[in-house]
Parts: C-alpha cells; sequence; structure tokens
C-alpha cells in the first residue's frame, strides 16, 4: 500500500514539475491530482493489488483521458508533454507517439500566364500539325490504293490464265446461236472484282428472271448478233439488251427511255429515230438496233477504245463521264471504270453484264439450260410501200396478229406508216404469205388513220384510268350490256354519247371504273 502511494506521489510530482514551464499548469495539474486521487481509491476499495496492476490501471486511466471526446484540452502540445513525461518515468511508451502523423505540406500550384502571341503561335502550331497529320494520311490512302491495283492487275493475270482453261471446251453445240456469241466475247475478264462477284450471286439467285430473260431474246439473238459481226464489234454487246430492258421491245423507264435499248427522246432523234403519234423509232426493234450500234461506235472513238467507259457513258451520258475522267486525271488517279465516282445505276451496270456473260459461258453453275437455238434468223424484214392494218395482214397471212403486233411495237396505231419506215419484222416462215398479203390489202386513207388514232387514244386513255372496253357483239342490248358489267342504260349511253337504244355490232362501248362485271354475265 505504502508502494502504490510513493508511486502516485512521484506521478504527481513529476507532472508538477514538467507542468511549471507551461502556461496552463494549474488546469493540467488539478487533472492529473485527480487522477492519481481516483486510482488511491480505487486500491483502498478493491483491498489487495499488485504493483503492475496499479501501473496497468494508471496506463488505461491515461489513454481514457486522452481518447475522452469531451477532454479537449488533454489532446493540447501542452497535455501530451505531460502524458509522455508520466510515461518515461513509469518505464512504459506514450500512446500519444504512436498517434501522431505529420500533415503533409500542401503546395499550391500557380498556373503560367501566357500572354496573347504565345496563344497564337501555340494555335498556329496545332493546326499545322493538324494538316501534316492529314496530307501524311492522304498520301497513305493514295498508297493504298496503288497498291492494290497492283495486287489487282496480278490477280487478273492469274485468273486469266486459270479462267481461259476451264472456259476452252464449250458443252454447246457448233449450230448455236449461243456458241456463236460465245466465240465472239472479247471483253476485259474482270470477274475477280468484287462488285462482279455480288452481281454474279444475284444473278444466281434469280435464276427464274434469268431463264425469262434468255427465252425472250432468242428471238432476237440472231439479228443483233449479225449486226455487231458485220460492223466488227464485240458479241458482248448483244447482252447489253439484256441488262436494259430483259428483251422487253415495249419496255419504259421511269427517266422516260423507251425500247428494247433504252433510247430516250433526245438521243433518239439525234440518231435517226423518229417519234410521231403514229410511229415511235426507239420501239422499232430494226431502227433501234441500227441506232444503238451507231451510238456505241461513237463513244467507242470518244473514250479511245474502252468498251467499258463507252458502256457507262451510254447508261449516264458521255458528258457524266468526261467530268469523272477529267477529275481523277487531276488528282493524278486511274482514270478507268472501275476508278470513276459514277452514279449508283451506272456503277452496277457493267457487273450485271459480265454476269451475263458468266451465265453464257458456264450455265450449269447458275442452274440454268440455255434454249435451244439454231444459229439462224428466226425474223426476217419484209417491204411495202403503202398503209395497211396489220392486224388484217395477219388475219389474211394465216398469223396470229398478236405475234406481228409484238414485232412491230413502232406502229401505235396498228398501221403501216411508209412515211416513217418501209419495212417490218415478222417470222421467217410466213414472210411471204405476209408479203403477198400485204400486196392484195387495201390502202388506208389519211382519215381512216386519224380515225384509227382516234379509236386507240380513246381506248389507251380509259384503260390507263383503269376503266373497260367492251365491244359490242350481235345480238346485244344496251340492258343486257348494262347488266353485265353492273351499271345502268343512262350511264352508258351518256359515258359513249349515245342518243338512242340502238346500237352497232364492233362498236367499242367504255364501261365507267366503278362498275364490276356481274356474276351472271
Amino acid at each position: 500500500m505504502l508502494l502504490k502511494k510513493s508511486i502516485a506521489i512521484a506521478l504527481f510530482a513529476t507532472t508538477s514539475l514538467v507542468s511549471i514551464s507551461t502556461v496552463n499548469a494549474n488546469t493540467t495539474n488539478d487533472s492529473l491530482l485527480s487522477i492519481a486521487n481516483k486510482l488511491l481509491d480505487l486500491d483502498e476499495k478493491k483491498g489487495s493489488k499488485s504493483t503492475s496492476d496499479t501501473v496497468d490501471v494508471i496506463i488505461r486511466e491515461m489513454n481514457r483521458k486522452i481518447e475522452h471526446p469531451n477532454a479537449k484540452a488533454s489532446r493540447t502540445s501542452k497535455a501530451d508533454a505531460e502524458l509522455d513525461s508520466a510515461a518515461i518515468l513509469l518505464g512504459i511508451a506514450s500512446p500519444l507517439r504512436r498517434q501522431h502523423r505529420p500533415r503533409p505540406v500542401q503546395v499550391s500550384q500557380r498556373r503560367p500566364q501566357y500572354n496573347q502571341s504565345q496563344v497564337a503561335k501555340a494555335y498556329q502550331q496545332r493546326h499545322l500539325n493538324k494538316r501534316k497529320r492529314e496530307n501524311l494520311q492522304r498520301q497513305r490512302n493514295k498508297n493504298r490504293r496503288l497498291n492494290r491495283q497492283k495486287q489487282l492487275s496480278r490477280l487478273a493475270k492469274t485468273k486469266n490464265q486459270a479462267y481461259r482453261k476451264v472456259n476452252t471446251t464449250s458443252n454447246l453445240p457448233s449450230n448455236s446461236v449461243w456458241h456463236r456469241v460465245k466465240n465472239g466475247f472479247r471483253f476485259r475478264n474482270d470477274q475477280y472484282r468484287p462488285i462482279v462477284q455480288r452481281a454474279i450471286q444475284r444473278m444466281r439467285s434469280n435464276r427464274g428472271g434469268v431463264m425469262r430473260t434468255l427465252n425472250r431474246s432468242t428471238d432476237y439473238l440472231h439479228l443483233v448478233a449479225t449486226e455487231l459481226q458485220r460492223r466488227g464489234m464485240p458479241t458482248d454487246l448483244v447482252l447489253l439488251p439484256m441488262v436494259e430492258s430483259a428483251y422487253v421491245t415495249k419496255a419504259r423507264s421511269h427517266a422516260g427511255a423507251a425500247g428494247m435499248w433504252q433510247f430516250i427522246r433526245g438521243t433518239g432523234k439525234r440518231y435517226g429515230l423518229k417519234q410521231t403519234r403514229g410511229y415511235d423509232g426507239r420501239l422499232d426493234v430494226l431502227e433501234s438496233t441500227r441506232a444503238a450500234m451507231d451510238y456505241l461506235q461513237k463513244l467507242h472513238r470518244q473514250f479511245h477504245g474502252d468498251w467499258f467507259l463507252a458502256l457507262a457513258a451510254y447508261n449516264c451520258g458521255e458528258n457524266r463521264v468526261e467530268r469523272e475522267v477529267a477529275k481523277n486525271r487531276a488528282r493524278g488517279l486511274p482514270t478507268d471504270y472501275w476508278n470513276l465516282s459514277l452514279p449508283r445505276e451506272t456503277r452496277n451496270y457493267v457487273p450485271k453484264l459480265l454476269a451475263y456473260r458468266e451465265v453464257i459461258r458456264s450455265p450449269r453453275s447458275f442452274g440454268v439450260r440455255l434454249p435451244h437455238t439454231v444459229n439462224a434468223p428466226k425474223l426476217t424484214q419484209v417491204y411495202f410501200n403503202k398503209a395497211v392494218d396489220l392486224k388484217k395482214v395477219a388475219y389474211q397471212a394465216g398469223v396470229q396478229p398478236s405475234i406481228v403486233r409484238r414485232l412491230n411495237p413502232g406502229f401505235r396505231y396498228g398501221v403501216t406508216m411508209p412515211s416513217m419506215t418501209r419495212k417490218i419484222l415478222v417470222p421467217r416462215q410466213h414472210a411471204g404469205n405476209i408479203q403477198r398479203a400485204i400486196q392484195r390489202a387495201p390502202t388506208i386513207s389519211p382519215v381512216q388513220i386519224a380515225r384509227y388514232s382516234r379509236v386507240t387514244r380513246s381506248h389507251r386513255r380509259y384503260k390507263r384510268r383503269g376503266n373497260r372496253v367492251h365491244r359490242v357483239r350481235r345480238g346485244e342490248s344496251l340492258s343486257r350490256i348494262a347488266t353485265r358489267y353492273g351499271t345502268t342504260v343512262r350511264k352508258l349511253k351518256r359515258l359513249n354519247r349515245i342518243r338512242g337504244s340502238r346500237i352497232k355490232a364492233g362498236r367499242r362501248l367504255r364501261i365507267a371504273a366503278k362498275s364490276r362485271r356481274s356474276k351472271r354475265g
């Protein structure tokens, strides 16, 4: 007990000596003295305790005093010094030294101030660096294009060699017109290009459309191939009507082009295709074929023997192709067809023709079979020198009128016009009969031609509006016709300008579009 008291007194004396040099000595001494008295009272109450236990109690009490949230004064520097000295006297480590962490020194960084000249110089330097990067990227792209051209040229050589080896033999009979057309192919083989490969894949997926085009072309293949070889042109151009109109002689486009070769009005007039109300030379197979050959030869000379550029000009106009060639020449780029910036339709124009050429070369790979066509003309020309009705001529010759009208769609009224042309196209086996029927047929006067045109125009107009035209048969009456088409006699009279109730057989009556044919008719 006496030892404990001596330790407490020594602790008190040590803290007192340390606190003499401080300003708040009284406050600190009172706090430490209160701690010592509490410890002695606690020790007396418990009775017997060892010295080590007493020291532990003093240390815990010191830590509690430090860590207590309300004891702010004990966390000052003076209180820390007192506790450190007490811990040294007792021979223990101070808990405050383990918790002390020096604060990092924060150095304020000031941004450098730039004047306007420095800012302008920095902006100019960034702009120059950007220009350098753009020029470098442009040069890299140009090098890539040139390298690509070299690779394609090398690939073309190897592909051409392999291509010739595969296609040297032909399964077509020698007397077939397809064999004749295939032997006259002279275009470059660019099937290795990706755009041509895509066109070939589309052709493979449209087998039905390809077969319809091939069957439709058999009537005109010999005629077109003969004209091409007579002029010394490649027979690859036989495939051009397949691309343009699929060999539909009355085809019309949204741009106003018409016929098998798809001539517009201006180009047709330039190359001698006459166009009147009763005749359209663009729909005439003979005249339009002659004009197309003249135009292609002119384009071939204009573009220095490049058939692909000539075909591109045939599709989008020679002026557009000339401008694109001049642009590439000024930039130092290639001026061939594959490197020009042309419209989308023109870019796919030549690849589609090359895809048709692949169909002719190897039809089995496309799953089609070329229709058997002997290398002999199916159609022939018949000359006339007067205006005759082709429908009546066909009846007298024993030929279906629809065949004669289909082969000669240029005569819009179905009446020949010697002032426009003096030849028509007819099947070869019926040429003699048709020639004799034309000689026996009566000449149609201009007044009758005007009547033909009036009837044809009205028929076409009402057909275009969705109306119907009924031809009166023998024994029919207005009431019976009105009942058949679900209309009234009054409407029929008003629409056809009929005053009485009698009608003649063979007359054409206009039926309103809203009228529907009844089930009894």
